[in-house]
């Protein structure tokens, strides 16, 4: 996934400008959806900067998703592929949240669940290979599920899917110890879904989910807590000096 670039409201156009530039010099059609995609990554995370409006953003956005997607040149490349069609589905989700936008909040939501459903079909038919990154590609999109279940205050469902995702992060850190964070986007999904479930857990009324939020909470205890996110706690000790050194 891209970094995500934060500009001011002033600098808003000169850097689109840039963006739109990389498109045009694009060589192949890898780089043009990559330029595509980009350019969607910068209108959500900056949505609220842009000079019409902060839905005339996430219109773009979309539009800048589903060129990359039509392109079909990301289907082979599953970080990049899973990245764009969760930026989609997550763009969608935020519109929602907008009043004006062309579609209702239900529609956004529907069209949001097939974005992520979309991942965990790509992904379960990759499963088998060797690709090293596929069971936190599917740990991030359960937990892409259970903030959208959130949102419509599905607290169970949201809350399993969050158990989903936290089982396979806590057996990956099992499986390969402190070399687990040695890939940067392990270390990116380990600290969002544990931070989200985290804050999940703090915001629900636990009466009627106690099981669930129990799950959640043993995980959680194992793997590290947000303000800790990359420490593996009682899980390897062991090797917990190694992990340490290699942060700091």
């Amino acid at each position: 996934i891209n970094r995500e670039l934060t500009v001011s409201t002033q600098d808003f156009n000169s850097v689109d400008r840039e963006y739109r530039r990389l498109y045009r010099l694009a060589g192949n059609i890898y780089e043009r959806a990559s330029a595509r995609f980009s350019r969607g990554v910068f209108l959500y995370t900056n949505f609220q900067k842009h000079p019409d409006s902060s839905i005339q953003a996430l219109i773009e956005a979309v539009d800048e998703f589903d060129f990359a997607l039509s392109q079909q040149v990301f289907n082979n490349y599953p970080d990049r592929y899973v990245a764009c069609l969760t930026q989609l589905g997550n763009t969608y989700r935020r519109a929602a949240n907008e009043y004006l936008y062309p579609l209702s909040p239900d529609e956004c939501r529907k069209k949001a669940m097939e974005c992520f459903q979309g991942v965990e079909k790509y992904l379960s038919n990759r499963s088998g290979g060797d690709y090293p990154s596929l069971p936190m590609l599917h740990a991030e999109n359960y937990a892409n599920k259970a903030v959208l279940y959130y949102d419509l205050k599905e607290y169970g469902a949201s809350l399993i899917l969050y158990v989903k995702s936290a089982e396979i992060i806590k057996s990956e850190i099992k499986r390969f110890g402190f070399l687990f964070l040695w890939y940067p986007k392990n270390r990116m999904i380990y600290s969002s879904v544990i931070g989200s479930a985290y804050r999940s857990i703090k915001s629900i009324d636990g009466q009627n989910y106690r099981v669930l939020l129990g799950e959640i909470e043993s995980i959680v205890d194992e793997v590290g807590y947000p303000d800790l996110p990359f420490s593996l706690r009682d899980i390897n000790s062991s090797s917990t000096e190694n992990i340490t050194e290699y942060l700091s």
